[in-house]
């Protein structure tokens, strides 16, 4: 049984460990994860709050996705009293600050949600264990997740997850589709 556990004082993430049978493993502060610096960044420009610091009335995902030539995509999934709504902009990572839209009403908000837990959201690890960090990308994909599940926040990130093929990059790249739904069958969209 893998469990990981993330420890937050005063609005920052100060350690994160991950317990594997009982053999404990601690990963880096946050500031080894992934592009959080560009995340920070974009989060400043579009005036977003610290997910780990604010307070909340409900569960929310955001996806920042991309990271490559092409910029980065922020997808916010947002638990607002009994509904859902999502907000997304592209691209986030420029100078210039761009407009967060709100997203029609053409999918179930919640069903993502729930798909990216039962495919293993809370338990990410901060970072994919891997067997090799020497691959060489041109132009590769990267992504991060940052969760609230209305008590706990958890952050994970991979650069090119799909090239290293670990256990870990699979299991991130499944939660990454049930986010934004891009299974072959789409699981969340609304019938009309």
């Amino acid at each position: 049984m893998t469990t990981t556990s993330l420890f937050v004082a005063a609005g920052a993430v100060v350690a994160m460990s991950t317990s594997i049978s009982g053999q404990t493993l601690r990963f880096p502060p946050p500031s080894a994860t992934p592009f959080l610096e560009t995340i920070h960044e974009a989060s400043s420009r579009l005036k977003l709050l610290d997910l780990a610091a604010a307070p909340h009335a409900g569960r929310e995902i955001r996806l920042w996705d991309g990271f490559g030539l092409g910029g980065v995509r922020l997808l916010i999934l947002r638990e607002t009293g009994s509904s859902w709504r999502a907000l997304s902009a592209y691209p986030v990572d420029r100078a210039s600050s761009v407009p967060v839209a709100q997203l029609p009403d053409t999918s179930d908000w919640a069903c993502r949600w729930r798909a990216a837990v039962d495919e293993g959201l809370l338990q990410l690890p901060p970072y994919p264990r891997r067997d090799s960090t020497t691959i060489l990308v041109n132009d590769g994909y990267g992504a991060v997740i940052e969760w609230f599940d209305g008590t706990r926040y958890g952050i994970s990130g991979a650069g090119n997850p799909g090239t290293y093929g670990s256990p870990d990059d699979r299991q991130f790249l499944r939660v990454v589709d049930a986010v934004l739904d891009q299974v072959r069958t789409p699981r969340c969209s609304k019938r009309k």
